[in-house]
């Protein structure tokens, strides 16, 4: 055994740190005979105290003598001339270190398994720490969070904060609350399947969306010919225009035309074909150049925006976006010019105007 002379804790042999206070027992530790340790069990009657187990002089000197009566003498400490020179390696466990054994504590430095009351390692005089695991709440171990609640030390430069915030305290409990009136009400069931078909179709119109042509129920047009009236503009037939009537205004410019929804519904894209339809008699009547084009909702608001058409007989597409759109009106505020003999005598023509939703 290897005595401590800082702490008077025993020791194993072999031991390079006292497991008490982890002093250096090579420069600090005192070697006990074994004929010492032999007398004092035999004729004291007591066995020397384990390791780790701190003891007085008069304990290592055996039980009280009299006069006369061969004495132990105590061993006399070694002290070295200097301090030790040599430090136990700590790159890991070696082939002759013993195996680790239940409630050992394994030196992370070294790999060392330490008995576990030693507060230092054997070999490489490592503080040991046992780390206890926090207790979590039932509500934790039942939904599998980790606890995650820590401080920083403000010695280490850090910021004291919790990382748990306190919303995952009650998420926990709004979720039993919600599972009990899903359960319990059959309007929370109606309210929730609603609810989820909405935003699940929210979600693939976003992604894929699908559009769907828009019937007006009604349509009026501030001018217009008899034989080329504001239907035609909606009648989903190639070559049978909405034409103006030239006495109402060379070219069409300021007339308008307006499409009447029933129930309101959203619009999201518009589509204008202009010219008469017809390659043929395409520029035989003014186009329409630029558009102002008005949405009114249910409750009587407005959103007006203008559009540059190009002067070509394919469809042109526009985007313009409105939810509860009760009427579509569409004025025009420029034409391209009629390319005919007398253009004042020609109407603006507008072969298909479509409107169309996201569904």
């Amino acid at each position: 055994m290897i005595v401590c002379n800082v702490c008077g804790t025993h020791n194993a042999e072999e031991t390079a740190f006292c497991g008490q206070c982890g002093a250096s027992l090579e420069w600090d530790g005192t070697h006990s005979r074994p004929d010492v340790t032999t007398a004092s069990r035999s004729e004291g009657g007591q066995s020397r105290p384990p390791e780790g187990t701190s003891v007085g002089v008069q304990n290592l000197a055996g039980p009280r003598r009299e006069v006369g009566e061969d004495r132990v003498t105590l061993p006399i400490s070694i002290v070295p001339d200097a301090p030790p020179s040599i430090v136990p390696d700590p790159q890991g466990q070696s082939e002759t270190d013993p195996a680790a054994q239940p409630g050992d504590l394994i030196c992370p430095r070294c790999t060392y398994p330490n008995a576990e009351q030693r507060q230092y390692c054997r070999r490489c005089g490592l503080e040991l720490h046992v780390v206890e695991e926090p207790t979590l709440g039932w509500w934790r171990r039942f939904v599998g969070w980790p606890h995650r609640h820590r401080i920083e030390s403000l010695d280490d430069g850090g910021v004291p904060r919790a990382v748990m915030p306190l919303l995952t305290t009650i998420l926990p409990v709004l979720l039993v609350v919600a599972a009990v009136v899903y359960v319990a009400a059959p309007s929370a069931r109606k309210w929730v399947s609603r609810n989820t078909s909405r935003v699940s179709n929210d979600i693939r119109v976003l992604i894929a969306p699908h559009y769907a042509l828009l019937r007006p129920i009604a349509v009026t047009a501030s001018s217009a010919e008899v034989q080329e009236p504001a239907s035609n503009a909606f009648d989903e037939v190639v070559g049978s225009p909405w034409v103006t009537n030239p006495t109402d205004g060379a070219g069409g410019v300021s007339q308008s035309i307006t499409a009447t929804f029933a129930p309101a519904t959203s619009v999201n894209q518009i589509i204008f074909t202009i010219g008469t339809g017809v390659p043929a008699t395409y520029d035989s009547d003014a186009r329409m150049h630029q558009v102002g084009v008005t949405f009114t909702n249910s409750k009587g608001r407005t959103f007006s925006k203008v559009f540059t058409l190009n002067d070509t007989g394919n469809p042109q597409n526009v985007s313009m976006g409105g939810k509860n759109v009760l009427q579509v009106t569409v004025t025009i505020l420029s034409v391209y010019p009629a390319l005919t003999a007398t253009p004042q005598s020609a109407g603006c023509a507008t072969d298909e105007i479509e409107f169309f939703k996201k569904e």
